[in-house]
């Protein structure tokens, strides 16, 4: 049988009916996995089959089209190539490449369409279908993309919503107040004492129990600059002075914060990753720090985003807390467990510490919803590997289009990445649908942090941001102060 598959990427062919029905052949082109846009039986050898009804001369519903892309994606990523195929391989399997080639790649829909014209002379994508396309990633079609705030896009985990969904009858009872079963899942997984863990209403308010707990007037704390605002207004509600510590290029320098060290030095605070830089400390760098700092000065690990970082990649802060070290590492699941809503994050330190911090809560200060939401998702791999997955794979899109864009931006370990922009471009990309965090409060003026959202959100974030850029062009390199 002649066969009439267009590759139109390595990982990425166009064919017909009459393709997807060869099994045989479909081995020898190294095809295991196929998108059927017309009915087929999956032929001996397919490893994954997906049909998705999709017609003719009629308008691409967006849900087909986004269950189509996420299996493409989720096919390729696995390193297995796939066939797109419909009756005749001329409209419909054409069309949902060219989204795919959009959504994953962030190619211009026009230059998708002329991709797979120049790979399969015959393609003649209906208009209809790639109207329907151009309308679905369009920025001017009213939806507002939010990748200004680290969240995880793909959403909290389902043993959380089910957990929610069965403490739902009991919210007319007050939550415990000690957060026990969490408390002692955290101990038993991390291998310290329940006394040793401290839960919050989310870090943010953890940090500003530990800046009261550490700080008294005069005391100094060490933070770096660029960082997350909430370090420097809890040393000021503390009563404490901040001592800035820069971070040329957005990265830690270890002699930078002990040269600043003196006898008011009381705490230091630190990211890993660092946020907005997204960078990181590594082992040897941690022990660097902490065997340089007097006794009398704590250390804050702020490990918020840790779950986005291949944990051998890591530090081992929770170890210098086993050791006795003043050492405090603070967790959220905010961020890669997607409960940024319900607001709970928890603190681990050596036991006077831990007590010291806990003492300053109030009662009840999390609600039954957060705790059992929590206890449920850090049993939630699932939700964490695709969360992983998700954000690797598009963080190293996101990073490598800013590069050909010839954007300054500091090469992140996280969920965003820290980009060099005119003063005005957040307001620019709002404009066309797109929110990014301005960086001015963070101490990087001239910056925003963007987010990684899902492969839709991101092409939409770069589509606009380079139509900004057409514009106006005038970057330098960043240097933070």
């Amino acid at each position: 049988m002649v066969m009439h598959m267009h590759f139109v990427t390595p990982d990425l062919a166009i064919g017909r009916r009459v393709d997807a029905e060869d099994g045989q052949n479909l081995v020898a082109h190294g095809i295991q996995a196929m998108l059927s846009l017309c009915p087929v039986m999956r032929p001996e050898g397919i490893a994954c089959q997906l049909s998705v009804d999709v017609k003719d001369r009629a308008e691409l519903p967006a849900e087909a089209m986004q269950e189509a892309v996420a299996f493409l994606r989720k096919q390729i990523q696995a390193g297995r190539r796939v066939l797109v195929h419909c009756e005749m391989g001329l409209s419909r399997s054409p069309s949902i490449v060219v989204a795919y080639l959009h959504a994953v790649h962030g190619m211009p829909i026009d230059s998708a369409v002329a991709l797979v014209k120049e790979r399969h002379s015959m393609a003649t994508p209906h208009p209809l279908l790639l109207a329907s396309i151009r309308a679905h990633f369009s920025p001017t079609t009213g939806t507002i993309v939010n990748l200004s705030a680290n969240e995880n896009p793909i959403g909290p985990s389902a043993k959380a919503v089910e957990a929610i969904n069965s403490a739902v009858s009991e919210l007319h009872r007050y939550p415990d107040k000690e957060a026990t079963v969490l408390r002692d899942k955290l101990a038993t997984r991390l291998g310290v004492e329940q006394a040793q863990i401290f839960i919050g209403n989310g870090t943010c308010e953890l940090i500003d129990h530990l800046a009261r707990a550490c700080l008294t007037s005069g005391d100094e704390a060490l933070i770096p600059v660029p960082a997350f605002p909430v370090y420097r207004s809890a040393v000021r509600i503390a009563g404490g002075t901040v001592v800035p510590v820069p971070m040329p290029d957005g990265e830690y320098r270890v002699e930078s914060f002990l040269e600043r060290v003196t006898p008011r030095t009381k705490l230091v605070m630190i990211g890993s990753p660092h946020n907005p830089t997204g960078t990181i400390l590594v082992e040897k760098e941690l022990a660097q720090l902490i065997n340089g700092l007097p006794e009398h000065t704590w250390l804050l690990v702020d490990e918020a985003y840790r779950d986005y970082v291949d944990a051998a990649e890591l530090a081992d802060a929770l170890s210098w807390v086993a050791q006795g070290r003043n050492v405090i590492v603070m967790r959220s699941f905010s961020k890669a467990h997607g409960l940024a809503g319900l607001r709970i994050g928890y603190g681990v330190a050596p036991l006077a510490i831990a007590k010291a911090v806990d003492q300053l809560r109030q009662h009840y200060n999390t609600n039954t919803l957060a705790q059992m939401a929590a206890v449920a998702a850090l049993d939630d791999d699932v939700h964490l590997t695709r969360t992983y997955t998700n954000n690797i794979y598009e963080l190293n899109r996101v990073q490598r289009r800013l590069k050909e864009m010839g954007v300054p931006f500091i090469p992140s370990r996280a969920n965003f990445v820290l980009v060099q922009a005119s003063p005005d471009c957040v307001g620019r990309l709002a404009q066309v649908g797109v929110q990014v965090k301005e960086m001015a409060r963070f101490g990087a003026p001239d910056h925003f942090r963007v987010s990684i959202g899902l492969p839709e959100e991101n092409t939409k974030f770069l589509e606009a941001f380079a139509r900004v850029l057409e514009e106006d062009r005038e970057v330098s390199q960043p240097v933070f102060a």
